[in-house]
């Protein structure tokens, strides 16, 4: 198989889902399809070297991880958290609906909680999480644990 064959049928296997942990990860939602573009880059460079030691989505997922964290230095858009939170403190949602709020809350988290939250949407079980990003099963269990907690004080605007 060609590398633009491969690229190919990686792109369409995977891109919805690419697409929403960019969606995800990205700080400044206007970025969303330069960080996506890039990941596809990032995968078209990386393919010839891909060795098949782990699933080619666990490669996929950690080459978007890695661009977004990437990506999201280079842009230096994030805004500190507590100046994030104080803005949304005010803020009313009356043309939101609870998806676009809780894409918001996400947005709040740090890089890593994240990765772990778009995973997990996507339906991953914690032992692929814990494979695509390097920690232990019950490590993911925690943080999820930990993550969901603090979107519940997040949601309710507490922090």
């Amino acid at each position: 198989m060609s590398k633009q064959q491969l690229f190919n049928e990686v792109y369409e296997k995977h891109k919805d889902r690419i697409y929403r942990l960019c969606f995800i990860m990205v700080y400044d939602r206007s970025q969303i399809e330069d960080l996506y573009q890039e990941v596809l880059i990032n995968i078209w460079k990386g393919i010839d070297n891909f060795q098949e030691k782990s699933k080619i989505e666990t490669w996929i997922y950690r080459i978007v991880m890695n661009a977004s964290i990437n990506f999201n230095l280079k842009q230096k858009k994030h805004r500190e958290t507590t100046e994030y939170v104080n803005e949304l403190k005010e803020t009313t949602y009356p043309e939101k609906n609870e998806i676009d709020v809780l894409m918001e809350k996400i947005s709040l988290l740090k890089s890593a909680d994240r990765a772990i939250v778009g995973l997990y949407l996507e339906g991953y079980p914690y032992k692929e999480i814990a494979e695509i990003l390097g920690m232990t099963t019950s490590n993911v269990g925690v943080k999820i644990n930990r993550i969901k907690a603090e979107l519940k004080l997040l949601w309710n605007n507490k922090i």
